[in-house]
Formats: structure tokens, C-alpha cells, sequence
């Protein structure tokens, strides 16, 4: 083999594998991950009103103890949107103990203290009666799931 060919084949190797990324990763094909991008309409609430914005994924819905729940995992959430600039946020949820249903997935505020959270956005096509729609998720697969929040058209609150 010339040593021109050899150079492009090992680029050649070197190119895949850094696409790969995770791919290579074992660990990854054990995995699935929710994400999206959540789209805002109309005027954020006042700062004072906003402490923390994430997408929680619940296995029941409606959640029967959302606090236990996402205490004991059943519920998983994304990492914090704050701070949002624009009126979109991208997030992902690694989800690990598969394979899982996911009943209710909503974009939750905290207004107040820590346990003050509200539903401000959930994953559905049905902005009128807001039925979520269910993902299950099974290993190595990606699931998107965008998500609306209008501010002037909030669902209700699943409790």
C-alpha cells in the first residue's frame, strides 16, 4: 500500500470514529434520550415568578405524588432552561432505567419556594384539552418531543 493510500485510509478511519461520538460508547446503546425544543408564545411572566424551568417526563399520569416521584425516579427531568434567551429552549432527558413509558411529559415552572411548581407546557397536538401524548422509550433510541408553552393558554394542572 502506497503511503498516500495509507494516510487517507487511517483519515478515512479517524473521520468515522469522531463522528461516532458516543456511539462507541457502550454505555450509550443502554440509553434513550428525550429532547426537543420548547417554544414560548406571548409574555414570559415577571422574573420574580420564574425560579427554574425544566421538562419532567412522569410515568402516571395524572402524577399521583409528584414529589416521590421524582424523588424515586420515576419521574426524570431535563437540566434547567434558565436562563431563555429568545423564545425557544433546546433539552434532553437521558433516560436510563428502560424499557419506560412515560404517560405525561410537561414543562414544570418553579414560582416559589421548592416545592411551588407548575405545568406550564405539555408534549401533545391538543391545545384545547392538552391529552398528553405517551412515549416509551426503549434502549438506544432517541424520542423528540417538542413542546409549546403559551402563556396566555396554559393547560391544567394535572393534580
Amino acid at each position: 500500500m502506497s503511503r498516500l493510500a495509507t494516510v487517507l485510509l487511517f483519515a478515512f478511519i479517524v473521520a468515522i470514529f469522531s463522528a461516532c461520538q458516543e456511539g462507541l460508547d457502550p454505555s450509550a446503546a443502554q440509553k434513550a434520550v428525550i429532547y426537543g425544543t420548547v417554544r414560548f408564545e406571548n409574555e414570559f411572566p415577571p422574573d420574580s415568578l420564574i425560579k427554574d424551568i425544566r421538562v419532567v417526563a412522569f410515568k402516571s399520569y395524572p402524577p399521583a405524588d409528584i414529589i416521590g416521584e421524582v424523588l424515586s425516579g420515576e419521574a426524570i427531568f431535563s437540566e434547567s432552561l434558565l436562563p431563555i434567551s429568545g423564545d425557544t429552549a433546546d433539552y434532553k432527558i437521558n433516560v436510563e432505567s428502560l424499557p419506560a413509558r412515560f404517560k405525561y411529559i410537561a414543562v414544570a415552572r418553579q414560582y416559589g419556594t421548592l416545592f411551588e411548581w407548575d405545568a406550564i407546557g405539555v408534549y401533545t397536538d391538543d391545545y384545547i384539552n392538552f391529552s398528553p401524548l405517551e412515549i416509551y422509550a426503549s434502549k438506544g433510541i432517541g424520542y423528540r418531543a417538542d413542546i409549546k408553552v403559551d402563556f396566555n393558554n396554559r393547560p391544567p394542572q394535572p393534580f
